[in-house]
């Protein structure tokens, strides 16, 4: 099974050539793309993080909604990931 980053990686690749499909259409250079934390895990990620970022950091990719608030599903795998990150510290 594909970790987190080699399906996010899979993405990009995909979104990358559609973007150069189009982007010939145009007369100018290609744009560099720069990912400078794909090599690293959640859990390197959220400890490079200083603490007041942490607590606006977020990470559900299924929240539900009250009042305009979103709320953390707490079951999706970006929900379960953090959680067992924040009891690792």
């Amino acid at each position: 099974i594909a970790s987190g980053g080699e399906r996010f990686a899979r993405r990009m690749e995909r979104a990358q050539s559609i973007f150069g499909a189009v982007w010939q259409l145009e007369q100018r250079g290609r744009p560099e793309y720069i990912f400078p934390v794909i090599e690293h895990s959640k859990e390197e990620i959220w400890n490079f993080l200083p603490e007041e970022l942490r607590g606006l950091a977020w990470s559900c990719r299924r929240p539900s909604y009250v009042n305009d608030t979103p709320i953390a599903c707490g079951k999706c795998g970006t929900c379960r990931d953090m959680e067992s990150v924040r009891k690792s510290r």
